[in-house]
């Protein structure tokens, strides 16, 4: 369960990078 649960969270660890690139981006 624990090893689950750190990749969920790593999951979305990325998920917000990635949405973070986007936005920049976008900006430019």
């Amino acid at each position: 369960v624990i090893v689950i649960e750190t990749e969920m969270r790593s999951m979305e660890k990325n998920i917000l990078t990635g949405q973070q690139a986007i936005l920049k981006a976008l900006e430019k």
